[in-house]
C-alpha cells in the first residue's frame, strides 16, 4: 500500500482522500466519520460486482480480508453462458437487503497485502457482525427518480452488535456509494460511516486515525482491482 494515502490535501480525483459529506449529513452531530472518495476507471456495474460479492475480498480488500455470510444471502445465480455474451459481472451480488455477515477486520496499525500469502503468519483480525440495509442498482430506481439517480449505485450495511444505541451506534452504517460517468467507462467512489454514542469517543481516540487510514486504502484496494479487470480494460479501450 502506498504511503501517500493519507488525508492530504491533494485534489487528483485519481487519488483516494478524504470525502466532504454532503450539508445534509454534515450537519449532523456525529462524534467521527471516516470517508473516503476516489474516481474509478471502471464501469460502475464492475466495481459494484466486487463490493457485493464478499468472497472476492480476499483478493482485493486489505480492509477486510475475509468475511462469512451467516445468513439471508440472495440464491446463487445460474452458470453463465460465454456464448450469450455474458461475464462475471452480470451475476447478482452475493449479498441482499437483509443478509447477516461477519467481517474479519484489520484494526492493526499495519496495512495488510492482499492477497495474504498461503505461507505467512494469519494476522489478527477482528470479528465485526454486520446487517446489509441498503442495495440499489440502477435498475432498481424508480422511473421517476432524477436522471441523476439513475447512475447511482449503493450498498449500506450496518453493525449488528446488540449495544444500545445510546452506547454506540451508526445510525446510517457504513454507505458505499457509485456515481458513473455520462459516458459509463468510470465512475466517483464515494464512502462514510458516521458513529454516535458514548463508546464512539473511545473509538475515535484509540481507532479514529486507523479508521481513516483504512478506509483510504479499502478505496485505493477497490481501484486497483477494479481498473486492472478485463471488462475495465475493454471499455477503455472501446471506441466511443
Amino acid at each position: 500500500m502506498d504511503d501517500d494515502l493519507s488525508a492530504s490535501a491533494s485534489a487528483d480525483p485519481n487519488v483516494p482522500r478524504p470525502y466532504k459529506l454532503p450539508p445534509e449529513a454534515s450537519s449532523k452531530k456525529y462524534v467521527l466519520c471516516p470517508t473516503a472518495t476516489v474516481r474509478i476507471n471502471a464501469p460502475a456495474a464492475v466495481v459494484f460486482a466486487y463490493i457485493t460479492r464478499p468472497s472476492t475480498w480476499p483478493d482485493w480488500n486489505s480492509f477486510v480480508p475475509r468475511a462469512e455470510i451467516r445468513s439471508g444471502a440472495p440464491p446463487p445465480p445460474p452458470p453463465t453462458d460465454p456464448a450469450a455474451g455474458g461475464d462475471d459481472h452480470s451475476k447478482p451480488p452475493e449479498i441482499a437487503v437483509g443478509t447477516r455477515l461477519v467481517f474479519y477486520v484489520n484494526m492493526t496499525p499495519t496495512a495488510l497485502a492482499v492477497p495474504l500469502p498461503a505461507n505467512a503468519p494469519a494476522p489478527k483480525l477482528y470479528p465485526s457482525p454486520e446487517l446489509v440495509t441498503e442495495l440499489t442498482r440502477p435498475s432498481s430506481t424508480p422511473a421517476a427518480a432524477p436522471v441523476a439517480a439513475a447512475r447511482i449505485w449503493r450498498t449500506a450495511w450496518t453493525s449488528n452488535q446488540t449495544l444500545p444505541a445510546a452506547l454506540l451506534a451508526t445510525p446510517v452504517g457504513r454507505i458505499q456509494e457509485l456515481e458513473e460517468s455520462p459516458d459509463g467507462k468510470s465512475c466517483t467512489y464515494r464512502t462514510w460511516e458516521p458513529m454516535t454514542g458514548v463508546l464512539s469517543y473511545f473509538v475515535r481516540s484509540w481507532y479514529g486515525a486507523i479508521l481513516d487510514r483504512r478506509f483510504l486504502e479499502w478505496a485505493a484496494d477497490l481501484k486497483r482491482v477494479a481498473e486492472a479487470d478485463p471488462a475495465a480494460v475493454a471499455a477503455a479501450t472501446a471506441e466511443a
